[in-house]
């Protein structure tokens, strides 16, 4: 197959886009930029279903999937059974 490079740390993280999501956290609230301000203010504390997270927002299902996903990978939300999502309290 061939020789794999070497690449040092600097390189290796150069090769991936950095995330977009978070542009600073605060203490109370991480300022985010559209449209996953939207999908994190929808979330709440107490358990929210996916359903009510795309009614409420008015995007495919798709894209909110996507955003939950980058939200949870972010730490700012968890995922429940059942496709029910909420904010760390």
């Amino acid at each position: 197959l061939g020789v794999i490079p070497s690449l040092d740390k600097d390189q290796q993280l150069s090769l991936f886009p950095s995330s977009q999501t978070i542009v600073t956290k605060t203490r109370d609230k991480p300022i985010l930029t559209f449209p996953f301000s939207l999908i994190y203010d929808l979330v709440e504390v107490n358990p929210t279903p996916f359903d009510v997270i795309v009614e409420k927002s008015q995007l495919n299902s798709g894209e909110v999937l996507g955003i939950l996903l980058q939200l949870e990978l972010d730490g700012l939300i968890t995922q429940l059974p059942g496709m029910m999502y909420r904010r760390p309290g």
